[in-house]
């Protein structure tokens, strides 16, 4: 059976904004310098997430900012002195040597300007995320707090711990690796194969499920800060045969979405089963809204 895109996952998932320019990074310090040197710089400065903060770093906190005028006119840019001069020093002479017209024209913008990702995130107070590229497949949520996440990261723009827990659970990851490519260790996640396409249990949001993504949660935090290791690093230890409370919390996360899609338990254990029949779920979707 062909695998398709369902209607109901659009305009849910997005690539992270591509900024073309290493001139538009600053470091925390260099940052906040500007910020205190005129407040007003805090409107054009951001922190940014990239993959190595979510999975390798202990507070899964962005490292950098950079230095983001949105679609702003280049009059506009201008009124912020501190940051403009720096657009103009270190990211003008690169971009005017660039083949793509609009990276030449407007030299002064991030390469993408994620409009459309901007539009759907403001109204949420968190939101998922998940390397593009990873060892395992996880999932997080994210304060959305002056932050910008760059195009090595996939947004998913739901703010509940429910859905987190679906996207944390096996059935998600299953079907993750089924739809990604993989090189080595690493899969490769694209929101259009891999989320766009997935059958979500016609309940999204559970009490259950949301309780156990919320242990999850809490407890990597807390252990990643404790030890100052990351996401990738503690769920090596975890397959390994360590941290016995997280992969306990894992396996109640996998019963409680199989008890959403009324999937037997006793094929928890088996990935063919599950792929079997999520592949059949997600042709039945596409039926059932034609």
């Amino acid at each position: 059976m062909k695998i398709q895109k369902l209607p109901q996952n659009k305009n849910l998932s997005f690539k992270g904004i591509e900024f073309n320019g290493k001139g538009f990074l600053l470091s925390k310090e260099q940052g906040q310098e500007i910020i205190a040197k005129d407040f007003k710089n805090a409107n054009v400065i951001k922190n940014l997430l990239i993959g190595r903060d979510l999975n390798q770093t202990p507070e899964m906190k962005p490292t950098r900012m950079i230095i983001d005028f949105q679609d702003w006119s280049l009059e506009e840019a201008k009124k912020y002195k501190d940051c403009f001069e720096i657009i103009e020093k270190k990211v003008k002479p690169e971009r005017l040597n660039k083949n793509h017209k609009s990276l030449r024209e407007k030299w002064w913008l991030l390469a993408s300007s994620g409009s459309d990702l901007r539009k759907k995130l403001k109204s949420l107070d968190q939101f998922i995320v998940t390397a593009e590229v990873s060892k395992y497949k996880l999932f997080a949520m994210v304060e959305n707090k002056n932050l910008l996440v760059n195009n090595k990261i996939i947004v998913i723009a739901k703010n509940n711990y429910s859905f987190l827990g679906i996207l944390s659970s096996k059935f998600h990851v299953e079907w993750a690796k089924y739809n990604s490519s993989s090189l080595g260790e690493t899969m490769s996640y694209t929101n259009t194969t891999c989320f766009e396409t997935f059958p979500f249990p016609e309940e999204k949001e559970n009490e259950k499920v949301s309780s156990i993504m919320k242990q999850i949660e809490s407890y990597r935090r807390k252990v990643c800060q404790e030890s100052q290791q990351g996401l990738t690093t503690l769920y090596n230890k975890m397959f390994e045969g360590k941290h016995h409370t997280l992969k306990e919390l894992h396996k109640q996360l996998d019963i409680a979405v199989a008890n959403l899609y009324n999937f037997p338990i006793e094929n928890l254990g088996n990935p063919k089963e599950i792929l079997k029949f999520l592949i059949t779920l997600n042709n039945d979707h596409i039926i059932s809204v034609m």
